[in-house]
C-alpha cells in the first residue's frame, strides 16, 4: 500500500468538501433533517487541538489521532479538507514527531500512553496549542449519497449544535442544500468555531 510522507494510506487520501454551521438553537437545525432517519447515532468524547494555523484540524476520537488540512475554499464557501495523518493510540515517538512537524512545532519526547489524558500530556508542551475536550452526540445521515450530520457539543460549560454536509463533489452539497431549503450562507469549520465559542466563554 502506497503511503504519503506522513504515513497515511493513499486509499484514505480522499479530500472531501464540507459545509458546516453552528447554532445555539437546536430546533433551527433539526428542521432540515426532519423528514429523514439517521442511519447511526453515537456519543463520543473528543479532544480538538486548536492551532494558530487555521488550515489544520487536529483531533483525538475513538483512540485515534486525526489531522486534516484545508486545501481550498470554493465560490460557495465550501471547504475542501484532506486527511494527511492518522494514528491509533498508544502512539510512538515517531508519530508525535510527525504531528509536530505538520504543526510546525518542536516536540520533546514524553511518555506516551493510550488514554485521553496521555494525549493531553503530550500536547501540553506546545504553548501555541489549545486543547478542547468535548462530548459529542451525533446523528449521521445519508441523503442523495451525501453525508449529513446533526450534533450537539458540550465543552467548558458551553452547549452548541452543528449541522454539516460532506461529499467528494461540491455540486452534490449545493444540490442537497437546495433540496433541504438551507439558505444559510455562513460556513464555519470545527477549529474556528471552537476557538470562537471558547474565547466568548472566557470573556464572560
Amino acid at each position: 500500500m502506497i503511503k504519503n510522507m506522513f504515513g497515511i494510506d493513499q486509499a484514505q487520501l480522499v479530500p472531501r468538501w464540507e459545509w458546516r454551521y453552528f447554532s445555539h438553537d437546536q430546533s433551527e437545525l433539526d428542521q432540515y433533517f426532519k423528514d429523514y432517519t439517521p442511519y447511526k447515532t453515537e456519543t463520543s468524547e473528543q479532544i480538538y487541538f486548536l492551532l494558530s494555523n487555521p488550515d489544520l484540524n487536529v483531533k483525538y476520537r475513538h483512540g485515534m489521532i486525526d489531522v486534516k488540512q484545508l486545501q481550498n475554499v470554493n465560490k460557495d464557501g465550501f471547504e475542501l479538507w484532506l486527511p494527511i495523518f492518522k494514528s491509533s493510540t498508544p502512539m510512538n515517538q515517531s508519530d508525535m514527531i510527525k504531528i509536530a512537524e505538520i504543526m510546525g512545532l518542536d516536540y520533546h519526547p514524553v511518555t506516551l500512553g493510550k488514554e485521553p489524558q496521555d494525549i493531553l500530556n503530550a500536547f501540553q508542551q506546545f504553548d501555541d496549542v489549545t486543547a478542547i475536550s468535548l462530548r459529542k452526540e451525533r446523528k449521521k445521515f445519508s441523503i442523495d449519497d451525501v453525508s449529513g450530520e446533526l450534533a450537539v457539543l458540550e465543552f467548558n460549560q458551553v452547549k452548541v449544535c452543528t449541522i454539516a454536509l460532506e461529499d467528494e463533489e461540491s455540486f452534490k452539497i449545493r444540490a442537497l442544500r437546495s433540496k433541504l431549503q438551507i439558505h444559510i450562507d455562513a460556513n464555519m469549520n470545527y477549529p474556528t468555531a471552537l476557538r470562537q465559542y471558547n474565547a466568548t466563554k472566557s470573556q464572560r
